[in-house]
């Protein structure tokens, strides 16, 4: 196999003329999102993105619920600084994603 440059998220979106890095994480933790999920390169490159006024997202799945977030990355870089090592499920409702909406 091959050497595999990293890259800086797993999709990169062009929605409405605007262009976003997406991050797609997927969990069976019950209670929260762990941001063990993320490499270390991956929120490096987010905080680059982010840093140049880019747009950087996580979408996450909680697969005991099979439920989607989207979460900008601002978010959980918030909440790392804070000396946290995850984030409820619960402090997310607000960033829950609906993908029926998508299929139409």
């Amino acid at each position: 196999m091959g050497h595999v440059r990293p890259q800086p998220s797993d999709y990169i979106l062009v929605v409405d003329g605007k262009t976003s890095f997406a991050e797609v994480k997927s969990t069976q933790n019950e209670t929260s999102f762990p941001f063990s999920l993320l490499r270390s390169k991956q929120s490096a490159a987010a905080k680059m993105i982010l840093g140049a006024g880019g747009s950087y997202f996580v979408y996450l799945h909680d697969l005991t619920r099979d439920r989607w977030f989207k979460v900008p990355y601002t978010l959980i870089q918030i909440v790392k600084d804070h000396g946290k090592s995850s984030i409820p499920w619960a402090d997310l409702k607000e960033f829950k994603w609906a993908l029926a909406g998508l299929a139409s």
